[in-house]
């Protein structure tokens, strides 16, 4: 029985550090530029924020809501998907 909250303790703190590094690395993280404060990861235009649902708060649930996940999606190019609260600065 020890052995396994060993194994299960171990794992745990395996998975936080994989959402610790992802964090850091800024993983999904929405896009500013002189534009637009808020742009599409694939052309650059402004995304426009959609309502969450289920999949997004299990997401933000399972991730201990360190990314803050938030559902955008873009007219341009109709790209849908989530994009964390943080933001980093790009050029275009």
């Amino acid at each position: 029985m020890m052995f396994l909250l060993e194994i299960f303790t171990f794992l745990a703190i395996i998975y936080l550090l994989i959402l610790i590094f992802l964090r850091i690395k800024l993983f999904k993280s929405r896009l500013i530029s002189k534009v637009c404060i808020n742009c599409c990861p694939k052309c650059y235009h402004p995304l426009e924020r959609m309502k969450s649902n289920l999949y997004n708060k299990l997401t933000n649930f399972l991730t201990i809501d360190i990314f803050q996940f938030m559902k955008f999606y873009c007219n341009k190019c109709k790209w849908n998907g989530l994009l964390a609260k943080y933001s980093k600065k790009i050029t275009v």
